[in-house]
């Protein structure tokens, strides 16, 4: 995921933007996901696409394997930022038998995700 300010006004583009915390003098942006893959190094763009405010990340996750499927690429593991941390994404992965490290955001002061971040094991 990738917020890129967004400064205008316009109503047509009123549903192609995302509210945020305040960063480089907006707190308008637009969101965009992208699919990519490193081969020896080398980072290449597979996929793009805008992510609208309502866009769950279960869909938006099926539309950007769809590209790597239909170029007949294995994916051997996903890295997702802490937009894709919910409960749905970890079933869908399950469901297609699909390796991924995903980053968590935490939460609780004592419990909760928080309570796993102590020594330096994986959970």
């Amino acid at each position: 995921m990738h917020d890129r300010p967004y400064y205008g006004k316009q109503p047509q583009a009123e549903g192609l933007w995302v509210r945020g915390q305040a960063k480089d003098g907006t707190t308008r942006f637009y969101r965009v996901a992208t699919a990519y893959v490193i081969l020896n190094g080398l980072r290449l763009t597979l996929a793009i696409r805008f992510v609208r405010s309502q866009e769950a990340p279960v869909i938006l996750l099926d539309h950007l394997l769809q590209r790597p499927e239909s170029l007949r690429l294995e994916v051997a593991s996903l890295y997702l930022d802490k937009w894709f941390d919910g409960i749905p994404v970890i079933q869908y992965l399950t469901r297609r038998g699909q390796p991924a490290l995903i980053a968590h955001t935490i939460r609780g002061r004592r419990g909760g995700t928080r309570a796993l971040c102590r020594g330096h094991q994986s959970h």
